[in-house]
């Protein structure tokens, strides 16, 4: 199993339920820009969300996501803290016992039922989530 300073991804872990973007959207009619910079309103240093002590990638994955989201959407990041981030996986996995790293999926499914507590003392969640088809480009 991956742990800390060691590159690796735990085996996907499949669910039935998951909701496929193809079945909500017209994929053929989506036509995506030849560039986009997402990252120009952003800061320079976006941080770690502790992801360069532990093997916390996945939701420190949905931190940055906040991170960019509301940078771009109100010119402001919200950034969670490490503890935040570390309660996230904490709760999806065996950490603190074990550092194995998190499944994607748990912790999509953690981010959408509970969130990321941040320093305005809310709890950012997702409203749903949908699998791509990587066949589709």
């Amino acid at each position: 199993m991956p742990g800390p300073f060691k590159l690796g991804k735990l085996p996907p872990k499949i669910d039935k339920r998951t909701l496929l973007l193809e079945n909500y959207l017209d994929v053929s009619a989506v036509v995506a820009p030849n560039e986009q910079d997402w990252l120009k309103h952003g800061p320079v240093n976006w941080g770690m969300l502790a992801n360069d002590r532990v093997g916390d990638c996945t939701v420190a994955a949905l931190g940055h996501q906040l991170q960019q989201w509301t940078v771009n959407a109100t010119g402001s990041a919200v950034t969670p803290s490490d503890a935040a981030v570390l309660e996230g996986y904490a709760a999806i996995s065996a950490f603190p016992e074990r550092d194995e790293g998190a499944y994607c999926i748990d912790a999509l499914n953690w981010m959408r039922k509970t969130g990321l507590l941040c320093p305005d003392g809310k709890r950012h969640r997702l409203i749903a989530y949908a699998k791509i088809n990587p066949r589709h480009h």
